[in-house]
């Protein structure tokens, strides 16, 4: 397929200034798209398909958070209870000996929680 056409396409001042005017009378509600000729309605659609496709993925993500957070403040989980700790476990295994070195341990780190 060969590219005929220069890097930057020119139109005459004429031609520019009424298809200025015409998208500035798109814009404003002057003139309906099935008032456009064929070949500046697809010129339109093709413009309006590409700009939303490059907002799909920002979209699909905006509603993915969306579910997220509905989920995190309508269906509440249930609070997690914690369970036994290390030394606790250790204890209920026999291990009475590296259950004292854990709580020494736990003690110089974090203080006594007694």
């Amino acid at each position: 397929m060969s590219n005929d056409y220069p890097p930057r396409i020119r139109l005459s001042r004429r031609a520019d200034s009424y298809l200025t005017r015409l998208v500035d009378d798109l814009i404003i509600g002057h003139v309906e798209l099935y008032q456009l000729p064929l070949c500046l309605a697809d010129l339109y659609n093709l413009g309006h398909t590409n700009g939303i496709e490059s907002l799909r993925p920002a979209l699909y993500q905006a509603n993915a958070d969306a579910d997220r957070y509905y989920a995190a403040a309508f269906n509440p989980r249930s609070a997690i209870k914690p369970g036994p700790s290390y030394a606790e476990l250790e204890r209920i295994r026999g291990n009475h000996e590296h259950a004292d070195q854990i709580d020494a341990d736990n003690r110089r780190r974090f203080g006594d929680a007694s």
